[in-house]
C-alpha cells in the first residue's frame, strides 16, 4: 500500500457518493473527476500529497498550511489553480477536495 493511501480512501469515500463524481486517473495516479474533469488526485509530484484544482480557494480558511503549487514539469510554470497539499495536512484533504469540486463546477450536495 502506498503512503497516505488510507487518507486518499477517506477522501474518496466522502466524495464518490456525490452527483457526477467518479474515480479516474491523472498522471497515472488515482484521481477523482466530476463529469470528465479531474479535480483531485493522489500525487507523487513535488513530494507526496493530494493534488487539487482549488482555483482561488483560500487554503488558510481550510486550515491548510502544508501546500505548494503543482509543477509537474521542471521547465514549465506551475499548473494554474492546482496545488499539492502535503501529508501533514491530510486531515484537510476532504475539505480541499470539496473546494476543488466546487471550483470545477460541481456541487457537494
Amino acid at each position: 500500500m502506498e503512503p497516505y493511501q488510507k487518507d486518499w480512501e477517506t477522501v474518496c469515500a466522502a466524495l464518490l457518493p456525490l452527483p457526477d463524481v467518479a474515480p479516474g486517473t491523472m498522471m497515472r495516479r488515482p484521481a477523482l473527476r466530476w463529469r470528465d474533469t479531474v479535480f483531485a488526485f493522489l500525487s507523487k509530484l513535488n513530494g507526496p500529497g493530494m493534488a487539487a484544482k482549488v482555483g482561488d480557494t483560500d487554503l488558510a480558511a481550510l486550515s491548510v498550511q502544508d501546500w505548494r503549487p503543482l509543477q509537474p514539469f521542471k521547465s514549465k510554470a506551475p499548473m494554474r489553480g492546482w496545488v499539492v497539499i502535503g501529508p501533514a495536512d491530510s486531515p484537510c484533504w476532504t475539505d480541499a477536495a470539496r473546494a476543488a469540486l466546487k471550483a470545477v463546477g460541481g456541487s457537494d450536495a
